[in-house]
């Protein structure tokens, strides 16, 4: 996570320098490929016989946030002017 977050805060850095932001952009996804390496080998090693199931049914909790969060954020914020 900490080479990941360092590479997202040099393309920060990087401003408009084309070279620079790719080189970076590409060195924290390099990182972020590291840590989901570890995450996939986990649910092999917790249960290997069903490791298929136990990852869909992961994937499909994780995936759930991604349209529950912004509608609860659009309920909360429903009379409030953003940005």
């Amino acid at each position: 996570c900490v080479g990941y977050s360092l590479g997202l805060i040099g393309v920060m850095y990087a401003g408009c320098d084309r070279m620079w932001s790719n080189i970076l952009a590409i060195i924290a996804m390099g990182f972020a490929g590291f840590a989901y390496c570890g995450c996939m080998t986990a649910v092999i090693d917790m249960s290997p016989t069903f490791a298929g199931t136990v990852m869909g049914l992961s994937s499909t909790l994780a995936s759930t946030s991604s349209f529950i969060f912004p509608v609860l954020v659009g309920f909360m914020t429903n009379e409030e002017v953003s940005m």
